[in-house]
C-alpha cells in the first residue's frame, strides 16, 4: 500500500458486501469477464458459489418475454443489468439492494 514498516498504523472492524474487485489484475493483463462467467473451468459460479438461477433458464425468462436463444451471460447480463436495470432477483435466488436497482 506505500507505507513504510515504521508508519503507524490502526485496525479497524468494517463489513464488506461482495466487492466487485475480483483482486483483479490491471486492466492490461486482466481477463475478460466472459473467462469465469461463462464457463465453469475457472471456478462453478452456479454450482459452488450459488449464482444459478432461481428456477430453469425456459420458466426464467418467460417470467417476462417468450422464448428466445440464450447469447451468452455478456450480452443477456448487458442487457438486463445495465440497460434495463433489473436488479438481480428477477433471475436469480439473491439480491443486491446496494445497486439500487429495480
Amino acid at each position: 500500500m506505500g507505507h513504510s514498516e515504521n508508519e503507524a498504523y490502526t485496525c479497524v472492524l468494517t463489513d464488506t458486501f461482495q466487492m466487485l474487485n475480483h483482486q483483479v489484475s490491471p486492466a492490461a493483463r486482466a481477463l475478460d469477464c466472459t473467462a469465469c462467467h461463462e464457463t465453469t473451468s475457472r471456478m462453478d459460479l452456479q454450482g459452488q458459489l450459488g449464482y444459478g438461477l432461481k428456477a430453469a433458464e425456459a420458466v426464467v425468462c418467460s417470467d417476462c418475454h417468450g422464448a428466445k436463444a440464450n447469447p451468452g451471460f455478456a450480452s443477456v447480463h448487458r442487457k438486463h443489468v445495465t440497460d434495463k436495470q433489473y436488479g438481480c432477483q428477477s433471475c436469480h435466488t439473491f439480491s443486491r439492494p446496494e445497486r439500487n436497482l429495480k
